[in-house]
């Protein structure tokens, strides 16, 4: 392929799928767990739970932004292609 292209309407589904999927991992997480019974090492699972939990909101805010990324992304290179455009002089055909 020569030069470069992007199709606005993939980035757009791109940055929807990143977003819903955010939400989607938001919605699966929940409440947590009841607190496992595990003896001695219950509050050593339960910190790790909850260190799992930290971290899947990471992962929730973290694919959430992306999305924000490539939606903003796309905004940019469609003004960019029209602004480009807007300077090519136009060729007359006759």
């Amino acid at each position: 392929m020569d030069g470069y292209g992007v199709n606005p309407g993939d980035m757009e589904a791109l940055a929807s799928r990143l977003r819903n999927g955010a939400a989607d991992l938001e919605a699966g997480a929940g409440a947590p767990p009841p607190p496992a019974e595990a003896g001695e090492v219950t509050g050593a699972i339960s910190g790790l739970v909850g260190a799992l939990c930290t971290s899947m909101a990471g992962v929730v805010e973290g694919v959430g932004a992306a999305g924000d990324a490539v939606a903003t992304s796309r905004e940019v290179y469609e003004n960019a292609e029209h602004d480009a455009g807007g300077q090519v002089p136009q060729i007359d055909a006759n």
